[in-house]
């Protein structure tokens, strides 16, 4: 019974590692000479948040800030969307779905290459 314990925790971090190894790490703002960038820049890409916000209607009026993150993938798809910090329920999933339906971005660039760009973001609803 043992052997068989070990033997599948031994499987399950084999996968574990070779699932981590499939996906490079995204850079940071540190270590890329290009910043990824929304079509038409920072304003437009606050211009889109707004255009695009749809207050919940079955949600109590509540102001604040939803702060979501997601990676600028190389073709400048985004990926991995995820709040951080959030307001709950409707509030929530309105700002990572105004980010996945977001248009493609210009991705980072390091040493005249597309790199993976982890990117966070605020939502205010107001």
């Amino acid at each position: 019974m043992k052997r068989v314990v070990l033997i599948l925790i031994i499987a399950f971090l084999a996968f574990i590692s070779v699932k981590a190894q499939n996906k490079e790490k995204p850079a940071d703002f540190s270590s890329v000479e290009i910043l990824p960038q929304f079509p038409g820049g920072q304003s437009n890409f606050t211009k889109y948040i707004y255009s695009s916000l749809k207050y919940p209607t079955d949600a109590r009026k509540i102001k604040g800030k939803v702060i979501v993150s997601f990676i600028v993938e190389k073709d400048g798809s985004l990926s991995n969307i995820r709040v951080l910090k959030g307001l709950g329920g409707t509030y929530d999933k309105e700002a990572v779905r105004i980010i996945k339906e977001s248009p493609i971005w210009q991705p980072a660039i390091q040493g005249d290459k597309a790199v993976r760009f982890a990117y966070t973001a605020p939502i205010n609803f107001q």
